[in-house]
């Protein structure tokens, strides 16, 4: 089951009993806005392949190459104290608790590379993903100033120096700086508003004395108290083939790029400590630093699995493990939690890249029928039947062959299906077509579903029962009576996002799953009614309307919500959905909820389709102009209006 938390979501429910309802709406508006922003410029950040740390051998090439135009600006973020003992030449000072000051900001440039450094890395990794995050180019140095020199006094030992410390000069003289500049302007942001919101995050965390570290002994301790009740959640942001190797018992793993997605999110609890851990303290101290301004109470392991275990094959040494490293137990292997992980995210962004592609939803009757019959084979669809066999052999559009909706994921049809040239799927009023079009699409192939099925095809109600109003939306073309069969076959095709034959298994997988399972197709709006009328509210569905905003002020059914269906995939969308009971999907006349309904079921959802959406509940043409014959057809349910 796909459960997509967002934000602030167990907070505000904790308080919700203690202010008014109109209070509550408004804090839940607020904290979901500012997250929504700070998750944005988050997610952009961790995608964008950043420049997360540069050595000091090339900080040091890039000030001494006789070329002043590509010089770093350089920030201490270390105690003033630490500063005056020895600093890089040229370096300024301001405390990481001070960084998000505005006086401070107003010192950093905007047009070119800022290098930040600490002690050894750890918070100077914490001020670059702050830094980034508020729309500057910032980069670490890689283990700070312990890389840069010898002297144990301005940086006291910690890394092992035959591999990873310079002994370039440092200088004790301050350097200040006169010049200012304004705040760059920050990407995902839309308003000066949305940029103090960033501002603020930021300030509340760095002047909030946090925990920024804890190290391997403390967290051991933890761990192994007896007491489970005070058990931190650990996160792994190493790579998976790192946390294959060797990992911290317990610990769940997400790659720092993907931290910000809203799926890996909701992995993690707003309820205890996270203790976020990499390889020597570096990127666990980004993903810390977003993580709190996030909202979440994270803390970094001090030196990362450098600091758990002296295995150099699971925590490649870049210390003196003499000195420093544990010699704790770890646990190897894949994590459960991001196998799990990865099959919602395969269909989640199979169904996301469909959804927002614009596709051609449907064709018409008409349209169809010119393109078989303009004299040019080359632009002829390849036509599906996904009606019962029995109606098949009573009459279908002349070439289709016939595979039926349960059979749909099946191996061996889905080699029938080509993958050069489109596919149009019909039923009997379009509804099975529409779920059969969303599952195609989503698997690769380039569907489309023939609008209103066999019915807008013929006018033979011996094949297909008369649904629809035959005056504006029913054609009487030729059909046939011979079957139709394919001997050639072909590959799978490729599947936008997926990375290897396993993540398209997933997608035939659940598609398989969700076809065979004798689901729920539809809901009649007979039967809808007196769901929500029989005076048992236990037994009310949850109701989406996928219609237009437009149309959906118009009139909708009492208590549905509005998500377009192209929008209908994305996290922040599908965390409005119960996982806890039936959602009824309705649109216009049933075909775009189809589409819908068959998405949401592959994302894990229980959901099924109002038949022939709002024209089913009202004669009111003015809400839902009627397609079907109001006179044998359409109900006289009441609706809302409003946005």
């Amino acid at each position: 089951m796909r459960k997509i938390l967002r934000m602030y979501t167990l907070i505000l429910a904790s308080i919700a009993m203690l202010i008014t309802p109109s209070l509550f709406a408004s804090a839940c508006t607020s904290a979901k806005a500012e997250s929504g922003v700070i998750r944005a410029e988050a997610e952009t950040y961790l995608a964008s392949s950043p420049q997360w740390n540069i050595t000091a051998s090339a900080l040091y090439l890039l000030l001494n190459d006789g070329d002043d135009s590509n010089d770093p600006f350089i920030v201490s973020v270390r105690q003033a104290s630490a500063y005056a003992l020895g600093h890089i030449p040229g370096a300024i000072n301001i405390g990481l608790s001070e960084l998000a000051d505005a006086d401070k900001l107003a010192l950093l440039p905007t047009d070119k590379k800022i290098v930040v450094y600490c002690y050894t890395g750890h918070t100077g990794s914490q001020a670059t993903a702050i830094l980034n995050m508020l729309g500057y180019d910032a980069t670490n140095l890689k283990f700070g100033m312990t890389a840069w020199t010898h002297d144990t006094e301005v940086a006291p030992s910690r890394f092992n120096p035959e591999t990873h410390r310079m002994d370039y000069s440092y200088e004790l003289t301050a350097n200040t700086t006169t010049q200012t500049y304004s705040l760059p302007t920050i990407e995902n942001t839309t308003s000066n508003d949305e940029t103090e919101i960033l501002i603020a995050a930021a300030e509340a965390y760095v002047t909030s004395s946090p925990s920024w570290n804890i190290k391997a002994a403390d967290l051991y301790l933890l761990l192994n108290d007896g007491d489970d009740s005070n058990d931190p959640f650990i996160l792994s942001v190493r790579q998976a083939s790192a946390y294959a190797l060797g990992h911290i018992p317990g610990a769940v793993n997400i790659g720092l790029s993907a931290l910000a997605d809203a799926d890996n999110l909701a992995k993690l609890p707003t309820d205890k400590k996270i203790v976020v851990y990499c390889y020597t303290g570096h990127t666990g101290s980004q993903a810390t630093a977003i993580l709190n301004l996030l909202g979440y109470d994270a803390t970094n392991l001090k030196f990362g699995m450098t600091a758990w275990t002296e295995d150099t094959v699971v925590a490649p040494g870049a210390f003196n493990n003499a000195t420093s490293s544990m010699t704790y137990t770890y646990a190897t292997g894949d994590s459960p939690e991001a196998e799990a992980a990865s099959e919602m995210d395969v269909l989640g962004d199979a169904a996301e890249i469909y959804l927002a592609s614009s596709p051609q939803w449907n064709i018409t009757a008409s349209a169809l029928y010119l393109l078989l019959n303009d004299g040019d084979d080359s632009n002829d669809p390849f036509i599906v039947s996904v009606r019962q066999a029995s109606a098949y052999a009573l009459g279908h559009i002349p070439g289709a062959i016939n595979i039926g909706l349960s059979e749909l994921a099946d191996a061996d049809k889905l080699a029938l299906l080509p993958t050069d040239k489109k596919i149009v799927v019909y039923c009997y009023t379009g509804h099975t077509g529409s779920q059969a079009t969303a599952i195609l699409n989503m698997l690769g192939y380039d569907a489309t579903n023939l609008k209103f099925g066999m019915t807008a095809w013929t006018h033979d109600t011996e094949v297909a029962p008369s649904r629809f109003n035959p005056e504006t939306h029913r054609m009487d073309y030729s059909y046939e009576l011979t079957a139709n069969t394919t001997t050639q076959t072909y590959s799978l095709p490729t599947i936008e996002n997926t990375t290897s034959n396993d993540e398209t298994e997933i997608l035939i997988a659940a598609a398989e799953a969700y076809v065979t399972s004798s689901p729920s197709w539809n809901i009649k709006a007979a039967d809808l009614y007196l769901l929500l009328n029989d005076g048992d509210d236990s037994n009310d569905p949850f109701i989406l309307s996928v219609r237009q905003a437009s149309a959906y002020a118009l009139g909708h059914i009492p208590g549905a919500v509005n998500i377009g269906l192209s929008a209908l995939a994305d996290a922040d969308n599908l965390a409005k959905l119960p996982t806890d009971k039936k959602i009824v999907v309705y649109c216009y006349t049933g075909h775009t909820g189809s589409q819908a309904t068959a998405i949401l079921n592959l994302l894990g959802y229980d959901a099924t389709n109002l038949k022939f959406g709002m024209t089913a509940w009202t004669e009111d043409t003015v809400v839902a102009p009627g397609a079907f014959n109001n006179a044998t057809s359409s109900m006289t349910y009441t609706y809302a209006t409003g946005s």
